[in-house]
């Protein structure tokens, strides 16, 4: 039987999400978006590179047997608690999110998870990078070492290659700064604590990269809740970049230049204005070739130091950036294990670190070697 799979949203990573959907052995793509020029111009695209993928731009009611949202959070919530979407499926319905689960409001979280049992559907809900391959590798280090871990960190992030001074930054997703200044999680000392991303930073070292600077952002706090987690002392998850960013963001953010709300005269908003300035002077450009990455480490009572990384960089082949690999090809991945294991997709919402078990993530980890532009390293 043909494996037939969905893609819904065919924005910037709409092409690495079908690149590496034919790359693991899907047969038939259906792909939708808002705006039906997007969905025809990436059907073109694999029709020329992906000659033995049928691409189709449209949806087959009891067609699919799985479908990954190219979706933000909200956007995900919307599209699988619509019962007609649940029709698109020829067995039962089974959604790979790449959006963020709600980590504010965990009472929204739980009626979404009950919807979902009721109505015998499955969604696997943050399956990118971040959320997605971070928690998946420290739940993974926390699961190995239960009972000897002291500090269990993760950094990850995109950076240019060739950085361009002030903000050393390009554009990897969308077309704004990362500047929501969103409280993020943090435990020290056993106690959990909070501060705004743009509140503190601190240096770091990544093997494969570089110094860089690191913040604050996106700890999940179902990772923190589950047993191999919650009994480590300290847990951080921060966001890494080239020195410079960190401070040239708080400066725009203090003066009001990213506001998203005040208007100004003519209409548009400030943040508006300062992206369009940056991009017509040269300071902020989009999707050239970056190194991406992501590593964790667990530091242990006896004072070894487990640690995992993936470095992937832009694909000169593929002309794919390295964080376009490490986010699409996670969220096909698990489309293609739901293919192979139907018992592991029970109904409700799965998170990252929930659906890779410690078998399932070294499958994921090899995976990555074979099929992706990247270095896995592993120590000790």
């Amino acid at each position: 039987m043909k494996k037939r799979i969905g893609l819904i949203g065919c924005g910037n990573l709409g092409y690495p999400l079908a690149y590496y959907i034919e790359r693991l052995g899907f047969d038939e793509l259906y792909v939708h978006d808002l705006d039906p020029e997007k969905a025809a111009g990436l059907k073109q695209k694999m029709e020329e590179t992906c000659p033995l993928l049928q691409v189709k731009d449209h949806l087959d009611v009891d067609g699919l047997d799985v479908i990954v949202l190219s979706l933000s959070g909200p956007q995900t919530t919307a599209f699988v608690t619509d019962p007609r979407n649940h029709g698109l499926f020829r067995g039962r319905p089974v959604f790979v999110s790449l959006g963020r689960p709600n980590y504010d409001d965990p009472a929204a979280h739980e009626v979404l998870d009950h919807y979902l049992v009721e109505n015998g559907v499955s969604l696997l809900f943050g399956f990118g990078l971040e959320p997605g391959l971070v928690e998946v590798l420290m739940h993974d280090l926390a699961s190995t070492h239960q009972g000897e871990v002291v500090k269990l960190s993760a950094v990850c992030g995109g950076v240019p290659l060739r950085p361009n001074p002030p903000l050393n930054y390009d554009l990897l997703f969308g077309e704004h700064l990362p500047s929501l200044n969103r409280s993020a999680l943090f435990k020290m000392d056993d106690r959990l604590g909070s501060c705004k991303r743009f509140d503190m930073k601190e240096a770091a070292f990544v093997e494969g990269v570089g110094a860089l600077e690191v913040y604050h952002d996106g700890l999940s706090p179902y990772l923190l809740s589950t047993p191999c987690v919650q009994q480590i002392p300290g847990v951080k998850q921060q966001t890494a970049r080239w020195p410079g960013f960190f401070d040239c963001m708080r400066v725009l953010l203090s003066l009001g230049l990213l506001d998203e709300q005040a208007r100004l005269d003519g209409g548009s908003t400030a943040s508006a204005q300062t992206h369009a300035i940056l991009r017509q002077n040269g300071k902020l450009a989009r999707n050239r070739p970056d190194i991406s990455f992501v590593e964790v480490c667990a530091q242990l009572e006896s004072g070894k130091q487990e640690k995992v990384s993936i470095v992937s960089t832009f694909d000169e082949r593929t002309q794919l950036t390295g964080m376009a690999q490490l986010t699409s090809f996670m969220a096909a991945w698990a489309a293609r294990r739901v293919m192979d294991r139907p018992q592991s997709c029970r109904p409700g919402l799965i998170l990252g670190h929930e659906f890779f078990d410690k078998s399932e993530t070294g499958a994921l980890l090899d995976a990555f070697r074979v099929h992706v532009n990247c270095t896995v390293r592993i120590s000790p």
